[in-house]
């Protein structure tokens, strides 16, 4: 990680910690529910975002023995984890929510709910851009500016006409956050499971093919990671063909797909047999 993106991981970090605490706090101190959801999941993101930084670091070691294809897969480990997290933290304050019983909001909660709210806008604009690890982590926590709203009016209400109005604030951000974990989820099922690689992928792969003067017969490309593809192409090439020729013109269809695409292809080669159509 260069000296830019270091230093706005650690900025993000700090603002994400400042984030919770005043949200925590202000929970205690000023008995609102709503804001208690709202520091619970600020505290998911916290952690969501400390694995997203592990996870990137990870996701940038070179191939080695355990990992020849690279560690780039490891960078969605963190929407499995922050999911997880995220999960946890619905099902705790579902609990709290139904054994809540009359209770009184301070007049001070909702500031803290604003101050809260903006310490975590600026820890979301810093975490953008800094690559897929850190992608739940900024989706999810983008929440939070939503939550900071909510928890803002629901404690206002609740401590200037009746805390069921703090209470339904609260049962709000639970079920705000339950919808963005099972969309978090569906991702993370769909990123696992060798999706094909879109069609644009394909296009290219045979272009480039053509382009090197080789006749793809087919073709199979999966997404390995966020932006990366791997797989293999069977091309045919007439028997009397030239091996070392053959295998300059695949090097460089090749060397340009990994390059401009970040394509890794296996080629397989086939005799073109007589009357065969491709």
């Amino acid at each position: 990680m260069t000296l830019a993106p270091k230093l706005r991981a650690l900025g993000s970090v700090a603002s994400a910690v400042a984030g919770a605490a005043v949200k925590l706090g202000g929970a205690g101190l000023y008995s609102s529910k709503s804001l208690l959801a709202d520091g619970m999941t600020s505290a998911a993101s916290l952690a969501a975002l400390a694995f997203s930084l592990y996870y990137y670091r990870e996701s940038l070691r070179p191939p080695d023995a355990d990992h020849p294809y690279g560690h780039e897969r490891l960078a969605l480990a963190s929407n499995l984890v922050s999911t997880v997290l995220y999960a946890a933290v619905a099902g705790f304050m579902a609990a709290v929510l139904m054994g809540s019983g009359r209770y009184t909001v301070s007049p001070e909660a909702p500031l803290a709910a604003v101050a809260g709210g903006l310490l975590y806008f600026v820890s979301i604009q810093l975490a953008r851009g800094l690559g897929e690890a850190f992608r739940a982590y900024s989706t999810l926590s983008a929440s939070e500016l939503i939550e900071s709203v909510v928890v803002t009016a629901s404690s206002l209400a609740g401590a200037t006409v009746t805390y069921l109005a703090d209470l339904a604030g609260a049962a709000i951000i639970v079920a705000y956050v339950a919808v963005e974990v099972a969309e978090n989820l569906l991702r993370a099922i769909r990123l696992y499971s060798d999706v094909s690689a879109p069609p644009t992928i394909y296009r290219v792969v045979y272009e480039e093919f053509r382009k090197a003067g080789l006749r793809v017969a087919g073709a199979r490309i999966r997404l390995r990671a966020p932006n990366r593809y791997q797989g293999d192409v069977a091309i045919v090439m007439p028997s009397d063909s030239r091996v070392a020729d053959v295998y300059s013109r695949i090097r460089e269809a090749r060397a340009r797909l990994e390059r401009l695409y970040n394509v890794d292809i296996v080629v397989h080669v086939e005799p073109l047999e007589e009357g065969r159509d491709i």
